[in-house]
């Protein structure tokens, strides 16, 4: 490591815990910002981050800023490129299958970013420029998280916690540092509108229906959070109902004629596809939080104390009790609509993508059972620490083995590639966290 980035982490770190001065929240986050960036910055980006489905996100935003359209002609046919099913070509016209909220959303920072990288050609400029832009994203998303813990009320010392945590314990880091996957945009825009609606200003319904807006148009399934936070404001804070329904409606209207004006229908392709099936839903739950190589408990297992954190809200109703709640409805309507899904192993990636979506909810939980056990008493407070200190060095343990060692993503093609023998993902004697360099000796 170097000697900047060493004086970096320390500013960083003595801005976050030190003692001397007036403690503000938007200074810690700011720390936090930066010891994130910095950190996800120095990882190993995994071979396949940037290179699959989200690989047409910065070329679209480029095409954009350069040319005022969507169209990827102009990048097509370059090589190293990869096409197929990425990209849907209608007569003359390229365009990315994938939904455009994403290259809507990073539009400034391609902006930016492009001229940082200005005399580098394409493909490895759209490449850099997506690692940089998802691991900014990234960051931000724990600044933000630290400011809607003290939102909420946490202490600020419990809140760095939550969001360190947050940071480097969960599939947030294992995923997010380096890959500009649609969730990665989601997560950042959850955490704006869940900032927004704990405020009482009614502007700010207005931004987090724009960030609710374009969480839809980033990932179809956002409209789950979507839902719950409408229901949210209707309950808590209906100065702020008005602009959020009001940019939704706009925004999903601007939408429908983009979408006639290329693709003939209101919805484009992405968005039409049928994709639910029900027959391996009962086995899909259990899949998503507890098989060895795509369970969220497995590879998160610090997110057990979020499930006890939802029993604390529902047990001890506070002030906070329905953003909470809020949460938890939202990792549950996940959950269960992700187990309709046809591809519902979630393709190639490590661990659970496709829960990654409300990993931001389950984070805010550790927050009610971190706070729980600050209230035990000395020696169970002891024993509490030490399942806590176990839980979260297991959890940043394996994800860290996602952002450094590139082998773990040759589970996913070898022996047998995942997709074609989904009975891969319940061996417990082929653990993905434990896939060493060494396999293909062994085989």
């Amino acid at each position: 490591m170097s000697g900047d980035r060493l004086g970096i982490l320390a500013t960083a770190g003595a801005v976050i815990f030190g003692r001397k001065g007036r403690w503000h929240a938007r200074w810690t986050a700011g720390a936090l910002f930066v010891l994130s960036l910095v950190v996800y910055r120095m990882v190993t980006v995994p071979a396949t981050v940037n290179r699959l489905d989200n690989e047409w996100y910065v070329p679209t935003s480029l095409s954009l800023i350069e040319e005022g359209n969507t169209d990827l002609s102009e990048f097509v046919e370059i090589k190293g490129f990869r096409r197929s099913y990425r990209i849907k070509r209608l007569d003359d016209q390229v365009y990315n299958f994938y939904p455009i909220g994403t290259s809507l959303v990073i539009l400034p920072l391609v902006a930016v970013g492009q001229e940082i990288y200005w005399d580098v050609p394409h493909p490895k400029k759209s490449r850099l420029l997506a690692d940089l832009i998802a691991d900014f994203l990234a960051a931000t998303s724990v600044a933000l998280f630290f400011l809607v813990a003290v939102k909420l009320g946490v202490s600020g010392r419990l809140g760095i916690l939550g969001a360190l945590l947050f940071a480097f314990a969960t599939q947030h880091f294992s995923i997010h540092a380096g890959g500009l996957w649609s969730h990665n945009t989601t997560s950042f825009l959850f955490l704006v509108a869940g900032w927004c609606s704990l405020q009482s200003s009614s502007r700010l319904g207005w931004v987090a229906g724009l960030a609710a807006a374009l969480a839809v148009l980033s990932r179809p399934t956002a409209v789950l959070w979507v839902g719950l936070l409408g229901l949210y404001l209707c309950w808590q804070n209906r100065r702020q109902l008005l602009g959020y329904i009001s940019v939704l409606v706009g925004a999903g209207g601007l939408f429908v004629i983009w979408a006639l004006s290329i693709y003939g229908h209101w919805l484009p392709p992405y968005y039409q596809q049928k994709t639910l099936s029900f027959g391996h839903f009962w086995e899909a739950l259990a899949l998503h939080l507890v098989s060895p190589n795509r369970g969220l408990l497995v590879f998160t297992p610090i997110f057990l104390l979020s499930l006890v954190g939802g029993f604390l809200v529902l047990r001890r109703r506070s002030e906070y009790a329905p953003f909470y709640l809020l949460a938890l409805a939202f990792m549950v309507v996940q959950w269960l609509f992700i187990a309709t899904f046809e591809k519902w192993a979630g393709g190639w990636s490590y661990g659970p993508r496709l829960m990654v979506e409300s990993v931001p909810a389950w984070g805010l939980l550790l927050l009610p059972s971190l706070e729980g056990v600050l209230q035990l008493s000395r020696w169970r407070k002891a024993l509490a620490v030490a399942v806590v200190g176990l839980l979260t060095a297991t959890s940043f343990f394996v994800q860290y083995r996602g952002v450094t060692d590139k082998t773990v993503y040759e589970w996913n093609k070898k022996p047998h590639r995942v997709g074609r023998h989904s009975h891969r993902m319940w061996d417990w004697s082929d653990m993905q966290i434990f896939r060493d360099s060494e396999y293909r000796e062994k085989k």
